[in-house]
């Protein structure tokens, strides 16, 4: 996590919380937990199979550590933009006004590490969001430029969740792509 700026802070109450957080965070561990004890059974297997005198030994090593070790690329690939919070970021001492938010909202997006026990922010301006349909369907939001990491964010958000707060951010990002479902304005 990034410590915020100075005059910065965020919203008490999230506008959004990922139904499935516990779930993706569950997901990400046990694909670790399998890949270790993937690699420890077969690193055994090769042993007993050595000691055995058993022909190509690390062969059953191999058997054993390529299937259990194989899901983790694929679960953390495909849960990686999965996001469990949104919060909105406010600047100390100036008010709100609806054409202020419309002009240059910030949310902050908390998405979970590659561990799935910690999770860190993502600071995105509501203008550069857009909805894309990418992953098979695990990604349907993507910043368009990040100045951190130079290139395209991508998230997962499920739609209809959050009431209408969010909805009214859904309305503005389905208008910055191009969908009319009339939800802005």
């Amino acid at each position: 996590k990034r410590p915020l700026r100075e005059g910065e802070f965020l919203a008490n109450q999230p506008l959004y919380t990922g139904p499935s957080a516990f779930h993706a965070a569950t997901l990400r561990r046990f694909g670790w937990i399998s890949a270790v004890v993937g690699i420890y059974v077969g690193k055994l297997s090769a042993g007993a199979a050595a000691a055995s005198g058993a022909y190509m030994p690390a062969l059953y090593g191999l058997a054993v550590a390529v299937p259990l070790t194989l899901p983790l690329p694929f679960i953390l690939w495909f849960s990686a933009p999965y996001v469990t919070r949104i919060y909105r970021l406010y600047r100390r001492g100036e008010t709100d006004t609806v054409a202020k938010l419309e002009k240059d909202e910030r949310l902050v997006f908390e998405t979970l590490t590659a561990s799935g026990r910690k999770t860190y922010n993502t600071e995105v301006p509501l203008k550069d969001l857009r909805i894309v349909n990418k992953r098979h369907g695990w990604v349907n939001l993507e910043l368009q430029y990040d100045d951190k990491k130079g290139q395209k964010s991508q998230f997962y958000v499920q739609d209809n969740i959050g009431g209408y707060k969010m909805d009214r951010i859904w309305g503005i990002i389905e208008n910055n792509s191009g969908i009319d479902n009339g939800r802005y304005n």
